[in-house]
């Protein structure tokens, strides 16, 4: 069964969560921690706009003071969607996305 959630955020812009996306680079299922997912897009501790091949949203925040989540989404056909999810990502997978992209939050 595919649960879909859908998470607002700080912009007004609703996004939609699966149970499954892009997770550390395998896809997984993520229903486990959904509800994170959805708390950092909808308070974020930092959100970066990359525009490359497509228009894409990252999303950076702390959930516990030992736990961080970096989470993808995409703009497709006016939908913005989840596609990667990071649980406590690497300075060096986190960084050049900030880099080549704009700071909103």
């Amino acid at each position: 069964m595919k649960a879909i959630a859908h998470a607002r955020d700080p912009f007004g812009y609703d996004v939609k969560v699966e149970n499954f996306c892009e997770l550390d680079g395998v896809q997984k299922d993520i229903s486990y921690f959904k509800n994170n997912i959805v708390k950092v897009i909808e308070q974020p501790g930092m959100m970066i706009e990359v525009f490359d091949t497509s228009l894409k949203r990252y999303y950076f925040g702390a959930v516990t003071w030992n736990q961080t989540i970096l989470v993808g989404v995409r703009n497709k056909n006016g939908t913005w969607s989840v596609t990667k999810c990071f649980e406590n990502p690497s300075a060096s997978l986190v960084t050049p996305i900030f880099l080549r992209g704009n700071q909103l939050i």
